[in-house]
């Protein structure tokens, strides 16, 4: 079963995002953040909604917050 609506799996997908931005792990020597990392953990940490949320749309909201948070 999907979760189609996204009000519904996007405040667990931000609070994932928001955590793994943060983390150590993914954070470069330079600063830079190893997005690479930081969308392994989303989606690691989404594996038990994964299923349940359409692909296409983590990826795109995935794509969404790291411009987002590049932005700032």
């Amino acid at each position: 079963m999907q979760i189609q609506s996204k009000s519904l799996w996007l405040p667990m997908f931000n609070d994932v995002f928001a955590a793994a931005v943060k983390s150590d792990e993914n954070i470069n020597s330079d600063g830079s953040i190893n997005w690479n990392f930081v969308e392994a953990d989303v989606f690691l940490n989404l594996e038990t909604e994964s299923g349940a949320i359409p692909l296409d749309e983590i990826c795109e909201q995935f794509d969404k917050s790291a411009d987002e948070f590049l932005a700032q």
